[in-house]
This record gives C-alpha cells, sequence and structure tokens, in this order.
C-alpha cells in the first residue's frame, strides 16, 4: 500500500488495542486515509479523524506542457480522487506528466499517487524540489510536511519502464491533510500498555505486557506464517486482524507472551511431497 515513512512516534512489536479492532478491514475502506482513520477509532477508540481529504484545483500537464483533462467520472468525482488518462507518444520518460495546485490553506499535507505503470515521483513546493524517489514505484504516499496557505505544490511522475508507444496510461492522485491532535491522543492510549520483549531470535520472541482491561494485543508478526503462541505457558487461540496480522486476546492484569516458530501445517508439506513423487513417477513412465 505504498512507501512507509519515518514517523515521530514508534509502536512497538504490541500494544493493547480495544477489542473492536477485530472489525478493522482496511481493504474495504476507500482510500489509504479512511484505512487509517478507521484503524485509530476502532484501535484507541477516538472520534476524530486524523487524515481529511481534500479537493484543490489541480492542473495536470504532460511532459510537452499539454494540458491533460481529468477524469470526469462521478464515482472519482464523489470520492476526490484525480484520474488522468493518456495515450504514450515515447513509451518512456519523456511520457511524464506533472500535477500542480495552490494550497489553500496551512496544512500537513500527504498525497496519495498511483500510476499504470512504473514510476519516479518527484514533489516540489514553490518550484523547490523537497524530494525524489530513486526507485520506481506503481503506488507511493509521500509526505510532502507543513505548506502555507498560497504555495504552489507539484508532483512529477516519470516513466521508469519500456511500455508501448500508443498505450493508455492512467494516474491516480488523492490528497489529505493531517491533525496531530487526534493521532497524538490514540498514541498516548496505545503506548500505555506495550509489550515488552525479554528474549528474541528469528524463531522465538518471549515477553510481558500489562493490560487494563479485557482487549487485544496488537502485533506486527504476520499472522499464517507459522507461530504458536503462548499466555502465561499456555497455547492460546489468536485474532488475524485485517487477515494479516496476529491479535493475541488477553485479558486484565499481567502476562507474559510467547511466541514459537513451528512452521506452517506439516500436513502441506506432505501433500506437496507427494504429488512430487506422483508428477515425477508419471514424467519417467512417459520417458520410458
Amino acid at each position: 500500500y505504498g512507501k512507509l515513512y519515518r514517523a515521530n512516534r514508534l509502536a512497538g512489536l504490541g500494544y493493547m488495542v480495544d477489542e473492536n479492532i477485530k472489525n478493522w478491514d482496511p481493504f474495504n475502506e476507500n482510500n489509504c486515509f479512511e484505512a487509517q482513520n478507521s484503524f485509530v477509532k476502532l484501535a484507541a477508540d477516538v472520534d476524530e479523524d486524523i487524515f481529511t481529504i481534500i479537493a484543490p484545483d489541480v492542473k495536470c500537464t504532460d511532459s510537452e506542457g499539454k494540458e491533460v483533462e481529468r477524469d470526469s467520472s462521478e464515482d472519482y468525482i464523489n470520492r476526490n480522487a484525480y484520474v488522468y488518462t493518456y495515450d504514450t507518444r515515447y513509451g518512456n520518460q519523456n511520457d511524464s506528466i506533472q500535477i500542480e495546485f495552490v494550497a489553500d490553506e496551512d496544512m500537513d499535507l500527504y498525497i496519495d499517487a498511483r500510476n499504470s505503470y512504473a514510476g519516479v515521483f518527484s514533489v516540489f513546493v514553490d518550484g523547490e524540489l523537497m524530494g525524489v524517489d530513486v526507485t520506481a514505484y506503481r503506488r507511493c504516499t509521500y509526505h510532502v510536511g507543513e505548506v502555507k496557505k498560497g504555495q504552489s505544490i507539484a508532483m512529477v511522475s516519470v516513466i521508469k519502464e519500456e511500455i508501448p508507444i500508443g498505450m493508455t496510461a492512467s494516474n491516480f492522485f488523492r490528497f489529505a491533510k493531517y491533525d496531530d491532535a487526534p493521532f497524538a491522543k490514540a498514541y498516548e492510549k496505545l503506548n500505555r500498555n506495550v509489550y515488552e520483549i525479554e528474549e528474541m531470535d528469528s524463531a522465538h520472541i518471549k515477553g510481558s505486557i500489562t493490560a487494563e482491561e479485557d482487549g487485544v494485543m496488537m502485533t506486527s508478526v504476520q499472522s499464517g506464517i507459522g507461530f504458536d503462541v503462548y499466555v502465561d505457558g499456555n497455547i492460546t487461540e489468536c485474532e488475524s486482524i485485517a487477515d494479516t496480522l496476529i491479535g493475541v486476546p488477553l485479558t486484565k492484569g499481567d502476562h507474559v507472551v510467547e511466541f514459537k516458530y513451528v512452521g506452517l501445517n506439516p500436513l502441506y508439506g506432505k501433500i506437496v511431497s507427494a504429488c512430487g513423487v506422483v508428477l515425477f513417477i508419471i514424467m519417467c513412465l512417459i520417458y520410458y
């Protein structure tokens, strides 16, 4: 879902969240900003949004300075999505495009940008280069930073792969301003009860955590990759948060939580091995 940028506040490997986090479905959200908003509300019971989608007056031009019209589809307009499509003339970096708009207020600005091709994104504020990605992405969530009312913001997308001449290329942008106050409120709550790691290697993690109330210890450990989880020495049935991360249900009190890597279900390996043997025998018979 884009490039992750350095934050001023860091979360531990695990921390206590509200049980409502089980309902978090970021893949069902309209965009990455709304996914973050719903996470904060469900995990920390915070009412305010940390991101607000904005709809600036954007101008888009190609590498020759010709204006590219915004897709006027009602669905895109209603979702404050800026979509531009054009037919490539060169099939290389000469087919780059630029979007530009003027900030109508002071804000901490983020841009969600996507291409139908691998491209390099560069951001300018009042003509000054603020940042450029040396790696080509099809999607990038870019933190422009604090901008002042009246400043000009531009983003240039340069193609970094060979594509057919005459191919229809598409570019997608969405803009949001960030409010630190509700995020600080959520972080303060989540940071009160963090997982303190005591032992850790590639196959084992052991630590302790205090739960002020019944809830879920959300972790950054990927679910479905072969970890057994023990709480106070007892193996525990865990939640899969957003079908991605391990969530450990905990009751109020102090707990010791261990993660032990056991690999995926050995039955899968046996099935794959058996299929390989059968396939090998069939190949030998055909060859014979």
